[in-house]
């Protein structure tokens, strides 16, 4: 037993998760600091309309970004695209991209803020700059992953929550209450952050040079339509419509009450803690596994990383589920009590939802793109059935339970198809196993 958990201890320190992990702290205590304070200061109601103002670009982003800079961090750590060539791929692509889902989120907040009457109209228009800051990021971010930079691209994912949790302080000691002036702060935030991170990316991809230029191999075109046909393929099982979206969000947004959901994201807050460490041990695994030469070599690593994932995050959970009993009232006040019981309730399925999603990053970097696709449709396809009877029934609590029963049922897809492809029961790669890499062939 002793020697079992000085080798978890070892493997942990010496690997990626170590390397994510100061990162994924420094981010939670950043978005408890600016979560806590915004609370106090907008009270429940308020904090449900901001929810509502960075929910919708969060979840257009994520739905409009096709893969592409997932893709980009497999081609490059993988050793088949260089550099200047992925972003040569990508520049058209991504202004477009941009462009068009900058449009469509206007389209949606500004629509909201008419037809329900809500007050927010300044801060809904301040919010508009949000989204494409945030795609910005993430191109920056991938761009630091294929590079293998890991420690660089934690530092760049606490800039934005770093600033706006020194811009609430300075809120919360000069006593504004206004939300306008907090969507601004949060939009400043994330432009900040986009533009250093994009720019820190790109200088650190540029030096690559790929053993095999797709570019070189296919031509301009064709290598952009390999890419992002690469992106896509796996993108819903990546993208986790439920997770990634914060449906659950939305849904207690708009089927109960914003005050309601003021509520539910204090609750929710805890949970991003976890959230955060299964997104940079995710990202991370990626490069790490697909640098490795062999089939073999590469489902070892997915082994190693979900085993070290599955203990890191039980730690986790079982010590955010004891924290917030006593965290939340002491924190928000006892306005958010009822705060608690979500919050017990989402660990359940976030444990599941993280897990989910360093099993999918994992696999991509073996070349199973498409592996979570299942899985996620069988997990949107439950909570929406699930949501809307649990939520107006139990309210808030009832929301979350619908997310742990569609987690539960994604989850249980996903291992099924672990063990097909032997990543899990058996000692090695079978024959319809792990999909080898165009090199390898």
């Amino acid at each position: 037993m002793i020697s079992l958990a000085s080798r978890f201890l070892t493997a942990l320190w010496r690997g990626p998760i170590s390397r994510n992990l100061g990162g994924a702290i420094g981010v939670q205590l950043c978005v408890l600091v600016s979560g806590t304070l915004s609370a106090r200061l907008l009270g429940p109601e308020g904090r449900g309309y901001i929810a509502i103002l960075t929910a919708w670009p969060s979840a257009i982003g994520q739905l409009g970004a096709v893969g592409m800079s997932l893709a980009a961090t497999y081609f490059l750590s993988a050793g088949r695209i260089s550099g200047n060539g992925v972003i040569a791929l990508l520049r058209r692509p991504a202004v477009i991209q941009i462009t068009v889902l900058t449009l469509i989120n206007a389209a949606i907040i500004l629509g909201y803020t008419f037809i329900s009457g809500a007050p927010i109209l300044l801060a809904a228009c301040l919010s508009l700059v949000q989204l494409p800051a945030v795609l910005c990021a993430d191109y920056g971010i991938a761009f630091l992953l294929g590079a293998r930079r890991h420690g660089t691209m934690g530092v760049t994912r606490m800039l934005s929550p770093g600033v706006l949790a020194a811009g609430m302080v300075v809120l919360y000691l000069l006593h504004k209450r206004s939300i306008t002036i907090t969507a601004a702060l949060i939009a400043g935030a994330a432009v900040f952050a986009g533009a250093v991170t994009l720019a820190v990316g790109i200088r650190a991809v540029r030096p690559i040079q790929s053993r095999r230029s797709l570019v070189v191999d296919l031509g301009v075109a064709k290598a952009r339509k390999e890419l992002l046909a690469f992106g896509r393929k796996g993108y819903v099982g990546y993208l986790s419509p439920v997770d990634s979206f914060r449906i659950d969000q939305l849904v207690v947004g708009f089927l109960i009450s914003p005050r309601a959901l003021g509520i539910y994201v204090v609750g929710a807050a805890f949970t991003n803690f976890a959230r955060m460490v299964a997104v940079n041990i995710g990202l991370s695994s990626t490069p790490e596994v697909a640098a490795h030469a062999t089939a073999l070599e590469r489902h070892r690593a997915v082994q190693r990383t979900l085993i070290l994932a599955c203990g890191v995050l039980t730690l986790v959970t079982i010590g955010l589920g004891l924290f917030v009993i006593v965290a939340i009232p002491v924190l928000f006040g006892n306005a958010y009590r009822s705060s608690i019981l979500v919050a017990e309730i989402l660990f359940v399925s976030g444990w599941l939802l993280c897990m989910k999603r360093i099993a999918v990053d994992a696999m991509r970097g073996a070349g199973e793109a498409r592996i979570g696709t299942r899985a996620e449709i069988v997990n949107l396809t439950l909570f929406l059935i699930a949501c809307g009877p649990l939520g107006l029934l139990l309210g808030g609590p009832g929301v979350a339970l619908a997310l742990v029963f569609a987690s539960a049922g994604g989850s249980l897809v996903l291992l099924r198809k672990l063990r097909e492809l032997g990543v899990i029961g058996r000692s090695g790669p079978s024959a319809g196993g792990l999909s080898p890499r165009p090199q390898d062939a």
